[in-house]
């Protein structure tokens, strides 16, 4: 089960690599491509090449319906029918929740745009946080950028950054990510305001 591009990491895994790995094993591989609208590539169209690959996708993040629960499969027609017959219910998704995602769908110009705009903010974001002392943001293809705090625990910069009214994720607790905390890319206005605290408060 791999997760490309991965949470919280916000990295994409390279294609020969995931590649290698599906070639080198025998059973089913699962990609999770829950954030890969935000990410430079998919490979779903790995299915076509390989019997032993299932891609999940959502329409939880760039839709922006995670209350909805609406997502699907893609794989070869033989783990398709597989699937659908041992492993889906009577009735997986309800009418309303169709129609949502159909309406989204008849609207993807709309939904490029707007990722295209949160793909400027995100860089825009990199950039200035890698002019800030004592932080290191990590490259993403997400719609959130991880950063590790090199003078200051996450937990401290959550706690202060949640007294200003600004919540972040704090990630230190995770394995090997100690000291990192986990920002989601928002419109300007909230991007100006979260930096300049955040400034304010790693006093730099």
């Amino acid at each position: 089960f791999i997760c490309s591009p991965n949470n919280p990491t916000a990295n994409q895994f390279r294609l020969e690599d995931v590649k290698g790995l599906i070639e080198g094993f025998d059973w089913l591989v699962v990609l999770d491509e829950t954030y890969v609208d935000f990410a430079t590539y998919s490979m779903v169209d790995l299915t076509r090449e390989y019997e032993n690959l299932v891609v999940l996708r959502t329409f939880s993040k760039v839709f922006g319906i995670a209350g909805l629960r609406l997502g699907y499969a893609v794989s070869n027609v033989d783990v398709s029918s597989a699937l659908r017959e041992r492993f889906q219910m009577p009735y997986p998704v309800s009418s309303v929740t169709l129609r949502m995602g159909l309406k989204l769908l008849r609207n993807l110009d709309l939904i490029k745009e707007k990722i295209e705009s949160l793909k400027e903010e995100r860089a825009t974001l990199i950039r200035r946080l890698s002019e800030m002392e004592g932080v290191k943001p990590f490259n993403s293809e997400t719609n959130f950028v991880l950063m590790n705090l090199t003078e200051m625990s996450s937990d401290e910069a959550y706690r202060r950054l949640l007294d200003q009214g600004i919540i972040v994720r704090n990630i230190g607790r995770v394995l090997n990510l100690e000291n990192c905390i986990r920002v989601t890319v928002a419109p300007r206005p909230m991007m100006e305001r979260f930096l300049e605290t955040f400034r304010r408060i790693i006093g730099r």
